[in-house]
């Protein structure tokens, strides 16, 4: 039986980021061992939700819920670190 890996949200944003950005998904995937359809998906949910992170500046985030501005913030700025 596989068991199924559990991302953070900090973790696929990272990789969500990457992909919007253009680099080649099979990359991506190599580099962060995860498969082409999370990455697609992961995409695809920030195109889709990624303005909601500015309208929630004023809310703490809730568990499980959007990364609120701050984490955002604070994740770009790890990602540029590395």
């Amino acid at each position: 039986m596989v068991m199924k890996k559990k991302h953070s949200p900090a973790f696929k944003f990272k990789v969500a980021l990457e992909a919007l950005k253009g680099r080649p998904i099979v990359d991506i995937c190599r580099d962060y061992e995860v498969a082409a359809s999370l990455v697609h998906k992961w995409k695809t949910q920030l195109q889709k939700s990624g303005s909601q992170v500015f309208g929630q500046a004023q809310t703490p985030a809730k568990e499980g819920g959007i990364v609120n501005v701050i984490s955002c913030t604070n994740i770009l700025a790890s990602y540029r670190r590395n």
